[in-house]
Parts: structure tokens; C-alpha cells; sequence
């Protein structure tokens, strides 16, 4: 304990660069010391007031979650301002994280969360089927209510079972108009195919049954250990990647990552840039391939998705975009290189955005930076698959990139998101 005594004496001198170096050199790099270490902050907190170390839960193993649950349980449905008043800003922090994680923890408890504040913890819900749907309800059908209308709606969306999604579009808004292209444009016209999309659960109602926007099989891309070295070398202490997200176990499956394009971008008329190649569908993907994936790196900064049309060996054409931009600098391609893909394990399934957390993927739902954007195919006018997402990490591109996928008509969507 003396030397987890001396670490927090670094943190209450505001010391924090050699606070964050011991952080990371020392007890992150150990996850025994770092559930050890986290343990401790949580003893200490109503004296230490100290924040910082919640991210050391993604360098604890999952089976530590339900002793870390159980020092958080005073912060349980409390707001950040009452956390910090009551000394358990720590616990109130790490409760959001394993609400993302390990949301089956919370579920006994939903009744207690709910009464003490409807805003808090909404992702505890997650996977939770019917088990509060009754008290839900009670609320949507309490006109005096109301301003709680949304969040009611949104843990139906999380419980993620079909009862959940039915409530959701029963008290919901009416969806009365959809985007489609008609004559080529994009238009705002009316709901005749009784279609309704719940967002946040990646779900749409269409020919008279519920289905997923996205492929439940998930794999995270693993990264080379020689090009996460190289970044470690270089990055700032609380920028380094090494948390569990970044060391998974790979399968047999490679992908080719990154590099310069072929397809070309036809609206700075540059090259495009080579996110990644899909040669074989792995287990659980039931779409065609090969599939290249190119975008531009610059032109993709519009708020609109970078369509493309793949021939049958997977080669893409880039559509031309409604908007030019003038160029200010020449971005670099990603660095090229060959990922292994891993298995998304449990706690890692659905994810909160971080800037140092792996949210490079294949499958599994979004991560959404601004909110859920849903794209629709332009040829058959269909909501597409959410397929994969890149994120920060071994290449700064200070964005998630969102690829859609129409295995019917073949086209590809890229669109990115900015904090």
C-alpha cells in the first residue's frame, strides 16, 4: 500500500505528468496491481477526491466487475453533482463504464436507478428484456410525465427484445415520412410501407417484422504489436494504446489495412485512400465478397456518406458528391498494413467513444460519436448494414469512419463523424 500511497501523493501535488507516467509504466502494465490499485482509490476516495484512475477499469478483468460494482453501489442513480458532493465522483464514473461493459450487473437494480433519477445510466437497460417494461409504460401513459417521455423510450429501445421495440413504436412518435432518392434526388416523402426505425437499438420494422441494421457477429481488428509499439514510443502518456481493447486474441482471418486507393476520388479528381479489403465473409457474415473499401480522406469530411459501387471482384467506384471542398492540405492514407481479426469479446460488444479505447471493428453495433445515422441505400432506397467502423488509434484521423454495406445492389457507404 505505500506505493499506492506514494502515487497518490503525486496526484494530490498536482504532479500529473509523473503521476501519469507511474500510471502507466507501472500499474497499468500489471492488471492484478491495477484492480489492486483501483481498489484502493475507491477506499481512499471520500478523502482523495481523486478522478482519474476510472480508466483503469479496461485494464481489469471482467471477473473483478463484480467487486468494483459493489464499492460504486452508493453512486447508484446519482447525478455527477451529487456524486462529487458526497466524495464518490470515482464510483459515479466507473458505474457509466461498467453500465457499457457489464450492463447485466445493474439489472436488479433498475427499479432503484429509475426512482432516483430517469437521466442516469441509461445503458444499464441495455439487454435487459421486460423486466421494467411495466414501470416504463406507467410513465409514458402519465401525461404529467412527459418530460420523461424520451428516456422511457429510449431504456424500451435498450431492453432489446422484440415486447421492448414494440412498446417503443406503439408510444413513439409517428415516423410519417422517409428519405428515398425519387427521380434521382433525395426527398422527404410519405411513410406508405409502414416502415418505423428505433436508432439507438439499430432496428427497423419493415415487411411486417423487426430487423437488425447491423450483423451481430462482431471482430475487433488487431492491430500489429510492432505498429502499436511504434505509436507507444512516440505518444504522450495518456495517449498510449495498451488497454485490454488493443490485446485480443486473433483468429486465422486477415485483412489488408489501409494504403493508397485505386478507385480514384472523382471530386478532387486525387487519389482515393484503401481502408481495408474483405476477401472472405468470416463466420457469422452473410455478404458477398471480395469487398475493397475506399473513400477520400478529405472529401469524406462532408456531412453526407461517400457512396460506391463495387463490380463482382469487389472493386469500387466512387460516386461524385454534391459538395467540393477547396483543398487546405493533403491528408495521408492510413498507414498500410495486414490486421488480424479477433473475436469482440463481451465487454467490448458495444462500446462508449474514447479516444484511446480500440473501436476499430468489423460487425457489432455503432459507435456513435453526434448521435445515430442510419444510411439508405441509393439504388434500392433499403436502410443499409452498419458493417464497420475505424476509429482513432494507430493512425490520428480525429474521426470514426461508419461503413454501410447493400449486399443486394452492392454499393458501399463511408460516412464519417467529428467530435
Amino acid at each position: 500500500m505505500t506505493e499506492f500511497i506514494r502515487v497518490l501523493d503525486l496526484y494530490a501535488q498536482k504532479r500529473y505528468d509523473e503521476f501519469e507516467m507511474i500510471l502507466t509504466q507501472e500499474i497499468k502494465s500489471d492488471r492484478a496491481k491495477a484492480f489492486e490499485f483501483l481498489k484502493y482509490c475507491l477506499q481512499s476516495s471520500g478523502s482523495t477526491k481523486i478522478v482519474t484512475p476510472h480508466e483503469l477499469i479496461y485494464y481489469v478483468s471482467p471477473d473483478r466487475f463484480i467487486e468494483i460494482f459493489a464499492f460504486c453501489l452508493p453512486a447508484l442513480g446519482l447525478n455527477y453533482k451529487e456524486a462529487e458532493r458526497s466524495g464518490i465522483s470515482l464510483q459515479h464514473y466507473l458505474l457509466e463504464h461498467l453500465s457499457w461493459q457489464a450492463p447485466g450487473l445493474f439489472h436488479t437494480h433498475l427499479e432503484n436507478i429509475w426512482e432516483k433519477s430517469v437521466d442516469e445510466l441509461a445503458q444499464a437497460w441495455q439487454d435487459s428484456g421486460e423486466i421494467h417494461h411495466t414501470r416504463l409504460v406507467e410513465c409514458l401513459e402519465d401525461e404529467s410525465r412527459a418530460s420523461e417521455h424520451r428516456q422511457a423510450l429510449l431504456r424500451l429501445e435498450l431492453s432489446n427484445c422484440v415486447a421492448g421495440f414494440e412498446l417503443a413504436r406503439q408510444y413513439g412518435k409517428p415516423q410519417d415520412t422517409i428519405w428515398m432518392v425519387v427521380d434521382d434526388e433525395w426527398k422527404n416523402v410519405p411513410n406508405t410501407q409502414g416502415l418505423y426505425l428505433l436508432e439507438t437499438a439499430g432496428v427497423e420494422f419493415r415487411d411486417g417484422s423487426w430487423h437488425r441494421l447491423y450483423n451481430t457477429a462482431s471482430y475487433h481488428f488487431k492491430f500489429p504489436e510492432e505498429a502499436l509499439e511504434a505509436h507507444n514510443s512516440q505518444a504522450n502518456e495518456h495517449m498510449k494504446l495498451n488497454d485490454d481493447s488493443w490485446k485480443l486474441t486473433s483468429t486465422a482471418d486477415t485483412i489488408r489495412y489501409g494504403g493508397v486507393g485505386s478507385a480514384g476520388c472523382p471530386i478532387c479528381e486525387r487519389e482515393s485512400h484503401h481502408l481495408f479489403t474483405l476477401k472472405t465473409a468470416p463466420a457469422g457474415f452473410d455478404i458477398t465478397t471480395p469487398i475493397v473499401f475506399e473513400s477520400c480522406l478529405y472529401c469524406m469530411m462532408s456531412s453526407r456518406p461517400m457512396y460506391a459501387h463495387h463490380d463482382d471482384s469487389g472493386r469500387p467506384t466512387i460516386e461524385p458528391s454534391y459538395q467540393v471542398f477547396e483543398r487546405t492540405y493533403e491528408p495521408k492514407p492510413l498507414q498500410e498494413m495486414t490486421v488480424s481479426l479477433s473475436q469482440t469479446p463481451d465487454r467490448f460488444y458495444r462500446q462508449e467513444w474514447s479516444g484511446v479505447q480500440n473501436l476499430s471493428r468489423l460487425g457489432g453495433p455503432a459507435t456513435w460519436i453526434q448521435g445515430p445515422e442510419h444510411e439508405i441505400c441509393p439504388s434500392c432506397n433499403k436502410r443499409m448494414l452498419f458493417l464497420s467502423q475505424l476509429g482513432d488509434g494507430i493512425d490520428y484521423i480525429h474521426t470514426t469512419i461508419y461503413i454501410f454495406w447493400c449486399n443486394s445492389c452492392r454499393i458501399s457507404a463511408v460516412l464519417n463523424t467529428y467530435t
